[in-house]
């Protein structure tokens, strides 16, 4: 996946959770089950910061499919594009971190 996909897919990702489903889960519950801390959350969504492994960020998507499922929008169209798993595992590590 080239960056700017990479960097698109973390967006959507955080105008999905910020729009549809008021800014939840909080950093707090899926920094936990990546092993990082929620403020590398917060920069993952906000776009300050990029995951330089794919398991800790396919742990965010679960979170967010998870809550958007309990909200009642798991048949979203946007959440079944930005939740797929397989979407991201195409990106090497390497590929992950953005020069700035």
């Amino acid at each position: 996946m080239p960056e700017e996909d990479f960097a698109a897919l973390i967006a959507g990702l955080a105008a999905f959770r910020n729009d549809r489903l008021d800014r939840q889960p909080s950093d707090r519950a899926p920094a936990k089950a990546a092993g990082v801390r929620p403020t590398t959350i917060g920069n993952w969504l906000g776009g300050e910061q990029f995951p330089q492994a794919i398991d800790p960020l396919l742990e965010l998507v679960r979170a967010v499919r998870a809550h958007a499922a309990r909200a009642g929008l798991a048949g979203s169209p946007a959440l079944a594009h930005l939740a797929d798993e397989q979407r991201p595992r195409g990106t090497s590590v390497q590929r992950l971190t953005l020069s700035r």
